[in-house]
């Protein structure tokens, strides 16, 4: 791809940028080198310099249920009385575009395919005989690393589903960190948070 590209896309995609929100965060950073050997370690996600905080995973992740483009997160969705009339409903907004709808489309089913036969299918196995997830499109990206030390493995699963007949859609970002043993999947905990959400 090459530094320009890699350069370009990152900043696409919000890398090196404050996100809007209501709470302050740093950046997710992302340093490209004039190395291509570097190029190849930032294309693959195999380096120790890239961060990447769990919000802006779930603003990735949702590139591709927004037509490629990138939404503003917010804490506040809606604010409900007792009776649950609606005061307030939380209007999405977008912050540019990463990519074009047809490649976002295109992200999107290597996500679905990533839970149906990748690298997280088995936390959702027998989601098509599932009362929930049976009517949700689900589509997810697995990530792990070691922290420097090599004490701690982060487990990571970005994702989202959305209702196959009707609006309902989400996006999840989980992050796990295990120590000596390997306990439940970040992936596992992201088939919990759809169940939760849709039923």
């Amino acid at each position: 791809l090459g530094k320009d590209s890699l350069q370009e896309y990152a900043e696409a995609f919000g890398f090196n940028a404050t996100i809007d929100f209501e709470k302050q965060l740093s950046p997710s950073r992302m340093n490209i080198a004039d190395d291509p050997y570097n190029w190849a370690e930032i294309a693959s996600g195999f380096n120790n310099q890239t961060t990447l905080s769990p919000l802006h995973g779930a603003v990735l992740a949702a590139v591709a249920l927004n037509q490629g483009r990138l939404v503003e997160p917010t804490i506040v969705d809606r604010i409900v009385d007792n009776d649950g009339k609606v005061f307030y409903r939380n209007k999405p907004t977008f912050a540019g575009r990463a990519v074009s709808a047809e490649t976002a489309r295109i992200l999107a089913t290597l996500m679905e395919t990533t839970v149906k036969s990748g690298t997280c299918r088995k936390a959702f196995r027998g989601a098509k005989r599932d009362k929930v997830l049976s009517n949700l499109r689900i589509g997810g990206k697995t990530g792990s690393i070691y922290d420097k030390g090599h004490t701690t493995r982060f487990d990571w699963f970005v994702g989202f589903a959305h209702e196959k007949k009707g609006r309902g859609k989400m996006t999840v970002s989980v992050l796990v960190a295990h120590e000596e043993y390997i306990g439940k999947r970040a992936s596992e905990y992201a088939r919990l948070a759809f169940k939760h959400y849709f039923k």
